[in-house]
């Protein structure tokens, strides 16, 4: 491994530590357990609502925890961790310190950035497991799902979360801009909660010819295009759908100007 290859994984290593000792940390561990929860109980007190004889239950239940995330949770969780993860360093001014040393600026900057994209990758990964281990006691506790007669599909609930993720890559990037252009963690905190206010709104209204502007209402679009309502609205391209484009794109174009706002900026 060669000295910038190294001197990248050490600053990882770092940006992880730090967040050991945060907030940030431990809502992200059980954010997915949290949703998992509620999923649970949902299912658990609402069998007769909910059960539908004679058809694979996973389908509903994979489907229907995608749309739930998709819709009502990823966005505050997102905006929560991309708002957050520069505090400490905004706390005790050692952005000063880091940015005087002889490296470059690029490699703590963009470091944080993949600890945060790996902060709501791991929070997926725990929904996916533990929510695949709920529906497997729930076919204990409620028989009447006959979650036992029937096999998950594994993969396709696989494949809507990972268009999920991609689905929120743009409010990760202007969030993280956000977070490193000012220092008042109220600013991005209160952007992203008017974010979501008007993406439900959009969500309760059906305006997704609004919606697809906004990048707060992708993960919703991709929500009811994949999940229960399975509503196919949305224009696919290369395996993806148009919002997940424009949500990548909408992430590339703001880490670059967070980058470059960074790197011309003058540390006293």
């Amino acid at each position: 491994m060669n000295i910038s290859a190294l001197s990248i994984v050490r600053s990882l290593r770092a940006d992880t530590i730090k967040l050991k000792n945060t907030p940030i940390f431990w809502v992200s561990l059980l954010g997915g357990l949290f949703v998992t929860g509620l999923l649970f109980l949902m299912h658990y007190f609402s069998v007769e609502e909910i059960n539908k004889p004679d058809t694979n239950p996973w389908d509903f239940y994979c489907g229907f925890g995608v749309t739930f995330v998709s819709i009502l949770l990823v966005i505050p969780f997102v905006v929560l961790v991309a708002s957050s993860v520069m505090l400490p360093e905004h706390k005790s001014e050692s952005d000063k310190y880091l940015y005087s040393l002889p490296l470059p600026k690029g490699r703590f900057y963009f470091s944080k950035l993949v600890v945060i994209l790996g902060i709501i990758a791991t929070t997926y990964l725990i929904f996916f497991i533990a929510h695949l281990l709920v529906g497997w006691i729930l076919g204990f506790l409620r028989p009447e799902y006959e979650f036992h007669q029937y096999a998950p599909q594994i993969a396709d609930f696989a494949w809507m979360l990972g268009h999920s993720y991609l689905s929120v890559l743009g409010v990760v990037g202007l969030h993280y801009w956000l977070s490193v252009r000012w220092k008042n963690f109220i600013i991005p905190m209160g952007v992203g909660l008017c974010g979501y206010i008007i993406s439900v709104m959009f969500s309760i209204t059906g305006r997704s010819d609004l919606a697809i502007f906004f990048p707060y209402s992708y993960p919703a679009l991709i929500g009811n295009a994949l999940g229960v309502e399975n509503s196919n609205n949305l224009i696919w391209w290369g395996g993806l759908a148009n919002v997940e484009w424009l949500s990548m794109a909408c992430f590339v174009v703001f880490a670059v100007i967070g980058f470059i706002e960074e790197s011309r900026r003058n540390i006293k």
